[in-house]
């Protein structure tokens, strides 16, 4: 199985995101047009609020993952074999491998997201491979939302440890 940052893999991470602004705008033309005429202080208070409120909870924690993530895996390219797994051109046999932690909300292991979740809660986390030589390779989300899933059916004999980090940036 073959994982790298793509069109996709960027777009689902960040979803969540577009939605909640998507939500914002249509609110705000909602509000322009109900409130705006009669008192448009109002308007432009309620505006700035619902804006500095966007930014600061749904697209700021976003965009610093997003960019800490692309940082690390950019031109990162994983493939999962049987007896190895190469990242680019590098070979780490599976009994060269100590442990792989991965890192990721609550809302990530449990499955459990819904409106209280905050947009990256559930799409965002990252894995740290540990090789016997003390050896670490981060890999993200952004290689692949199920990459995670994936890794744990494919290698069942490694030992895997899920930390729960509450803002997974690396």
């Amino acid at each position: 199985m073959n994982y790298s940052i793509t069109t996709k893999n960027i777009f689902y991470v960040l979803k969540e995101m577009l939605l909640l602004a998507g939500i914002s705008l249509i609110a705000l033309i909602a509000l322009y047009l109900y409130i705006c005429e009669e008192d448009p202080e109002l308007f432009l208070f309620i505006t700035l609020l619902l804006f500095i409120t966007n930014v600061a909870v749904n697209i700021l924690p976003v965009l610093l993952l997003y960019f800490n993530y692309e940082k690390v895996n950019d031109g990162v390219t994983l493939t999962l074999e049987k007896e190895r797994i190469l990242v680019n051109d590098k070979s780490i046999l599976l009994d060269e491998i100590k442990n792989i932690k991965i890192y990721a909300t609550h809302q990530h292991f449990s499955g459990n997201n819904g409106v209280t979740s905050l947009p990256y809660n559930d799409y965002f986390y990252y894995m740290v491979v540990v090789t016997n030589k003390e050896e670490k390779i981060h890999l993200t989300s952004l290689l692949g939302y199920n990459l995670d899933k994936d890794i744990k059916k494919i290698y069942p004999n490694i030992r895997i440890e899920n930390v729960i980090k509450s803002y997974p940036i690396i």
